[in-house]
């Protein structure tokens, strides 16, 4: 028996004769918590089962490991119990001061409904009930809405707020502990000015085209996956500074379909005209018409991956194509990879895996996953 139990916790007891089991309290910065704990043998600790109030579990809950841990490496009970309400008393004490830093004075409040009110409360979109938290409206010159989501510390103004937005860059904004509401939103609407020129290219691009990727293409996203035939398509990234500049342009499809495009796009780049639209310079210089949904369906050129028989895979898309015209199947490029490496039959040279079409048998290549 470990008499230095009854120092560590006088209110626990030792309920049989084998000393195994032990029922009582366990006190931690003067507050009482039932604890049972049962041993498998005596003076065994791991692998005891311990019981508790719900209080001490909801305290506990992330400690779970660390205690089981200690059940392990511990030499004796009172060692382990004087660990468990060193654990307890500092639980309680990070929880007391999360408590005491939710609450929030009233000149907090007082303070920031001064400042949206010489914001404009037309400005306001959203407030949570705790105040922490506030979304800022503003439209840009063609009438489109531009959502600021702000997140205040309990310092505020002392501590500089979160934002989010939707922009090509990361919002980056100054501040310091004189600054205001309006302050910030005045280097919103500095910033979203910066960007017109980008968002009227995206929302020409979005119009004009059948967008494959993104599903929901946002206001922050440079990238746009266009449909140039049912298994061939075009990525472009757009420059958010420099928008009708030649963008960085990716084809995907079979080598018969996309290389005729690159050798137009090679022949025919000092066509491109600042001037006009991207998706009107990119037809220029292509020679091709782009498909649209005025005149076609999405799902006209969303093709399965015809080995998952799936779309979207983990944000991957088919972009792998049998280059038999006969077969002319798409893949994910993950699942041809998986596909040809389990076949003996397959070889491997540099970065590349040399193999058979999983429908027609027809040679086929895929740049090896990393």
């Amino acid at each position: 028996m470990d008499w230095q139990i009854t120092t560590v916790c006088p209110l626990l007891s030792v309920i049989n004769k084998d000393a195994t089991i032990f029922s009582g309290f366990i006190v931690a910065n003067k507050e009482q918590f039932q604890i049972r704990i049962q041993l498998r043998s005596p003076g065994i600790l791991e692998g005891a089962q311990i019981d508790c109030e719900w209080r001490l579990k909801e305290l506990l809950a992330e400690d779970v490991g660390i205690i089981e841990q200690r059940l392990k490496q511990c030499e004796s009970l009172s060692v382990f119990l004087t660990e468990l309400k060193t654990l307890i008393e500092n639980r309680l004490r990070n929880q007391r001061c999360s408590l005491e830093r939710s609450i929030l004075l009233p000149e907090f409040y007082s303070s920031l409904i001064e400042e949206i009110k010489s914001l404009g409360w037309h400005r306001l979109s959203f407030i949570d009930s705790s105040f922490k938290e506030l979304h800022l409206v503003a439209k840009d010159i063609r009438q489109r809405n531009h959502i600021l989501k702000i997140q205040l510390h309990m310092q505020h103004p002392e501590r500089a707020p979160e934002c989010c937005a939707e922009f090509p860059i990361p919002f980056d904004f100054n501040w310091n502990s004189k600054r205001k509401l309006a302050d910030l939103f005045a280097e919103f609407e500095q910033t979203i000015s910066r960007y017109q020129n980008f968002w009227d290219v995206l929302d020409d691009t979005d119009a004009a085209t059948c967008i494959l990727d993104p599903d929901a293409p946002s206001r922050s996203i440079r990238r746009r996956r266009i449909a140039l035939g049912k298994a061939c398509s075009l990525q472009i990234e757009i420059d958010p500074f420099h928008p009708r500049a030649v963008p960085d342009i990716c084809f995907m499809g079979a080598d018969s379909v996309v290389c005729p495009l690159k050798e137009k796009l090679n022949q025919n780049l000092a066509r491109w005209d600042m001037s006009e639209s991207v998706v009107k310079n990119l037809q220029t210089v292509l020679e091709i018409e782009f498909p649209n949904l005025k005149n076609s369906k999405k799902e006209d050129f969303t093709v399965e991956c015809s080995i998952c028989y799936s779309y979207h895979l983990e944000g991957e898309l088919p972009d792998q194509t049998c280059e038999d015209k006969r077969c002319a199947q798409v893949f994910h490029r993950s699942c041809l990879y998986e596909w040809l490496r389990s076949l003996s039959t397959s070889r491997q040279s540099f970065n590349l895996l040399f193999g058979e079409c999983p429908l027609c048998n027809s040679p086929i290549t895929v740049r090896i996953v990393s």
